[in-house]
């Protein structure tokens, strides 16, 4: 990137990029960046590869698999990236102190969940690791048996592992990325299927929502509580 930057013409273009890009659009400059970052490196996939031969080369050879170093690989990317073009904050180097609070994997075979059977309960498997999930004795909304349920017909993409602070105690949680259409409650299922066939009319206006059914009526603010954090974080953008 250094080299990149100290070229004649890469930060020119990058400076038109990042203040006016509706021009910088219209110029049909997106090819030449390319071509630049080709050239230098500066991709998703040379950065994988960086990466991974970093990992092979120290004491994480043995830790990370191939896929979990290669989403982190391109976690710091889109930072990096976004950054670049002006659409995020200059990232941080993350020490061992303060490290990553996810992983996630490309596929089924990385991080995987197992179902429990007779001998073993349901698990989480990383790497040669090995852990039982606490699975929720409520399950209110059914999240878990419908998540279950998929990972049993294979209809899973992914999971993800996650650590979060609750009441004092860091816990670490999985969760499983879905194929098809998100979840959908119970409860709201039974008011789609009310709903269904039957009209409304919605008039939007700048701060309000309005609308109208044959059964009834609502007047509501658009953004609730939240409506000054949203006002101020939409100047700060334009």
């Amino acid at each position: 990137m250094h080299k990149l930057n100290n070229s004649k013409i890469y930060p020119r273009e990058s400076l038109v990029y990042r203040f006016i890009p509706a021009t910088f659009a219209s110029l049909g400059s997106w090819g030449f960046l390319d071509r630049f970052d080709k050239a230098y490196g500066v991709t998703d996939g040379s950065i994988q590869s960086y990466t991974t031969a970093n990992k092979n080369a120290c004491c994480f050879t043995n830790h990370l698999d191939a896929h979990s170093t290669q989403k982190i690989a391109t976690r710091a990317f889109e930072a990096f990236a976004k950054w670049r073009y002006g659409n995020g904050g200059k990232p941080r180097f993350k020490s061992w102190k303060r490290g990553i609070r996810s992983a996630e994997g490309k596929a089924k075979s990385c991080l995987r969940v197992l179902l429990g059977n007779d001998k073993k309960p349901t698990r989480f498997t990383w790497n040669g690791l090995e852990m039982p999930l606490v699975l929720s004795d409520k399950d209110n909304h059914g999240f878990e048996a419908a998540a279950l349920t998929l990972i049993e017909k294979g209809q899973w993409k992914f999971s993800r592992v996650v650590t979060r602070k609750a009441h004092g105690k860091t816990k670490v949680y999985v969760q499983i990325v879905m194929a098809g259409n998100a979840f959908v409650k119970a409860k709201n299922l039974e008011k789609r299927k009310a709903a269904k066939g039957k009209r409304v009319g919605l008039d939007i206006g700048p701060s309000t929502i309005a609308a109208v059914s044959l059964q009834n009526a609502l007047l509501s603010p658009l953004f609730g509580d939240n409506w000054c954090v949203c006002t101020r974080s939409i100047n700060r953008n334009t």
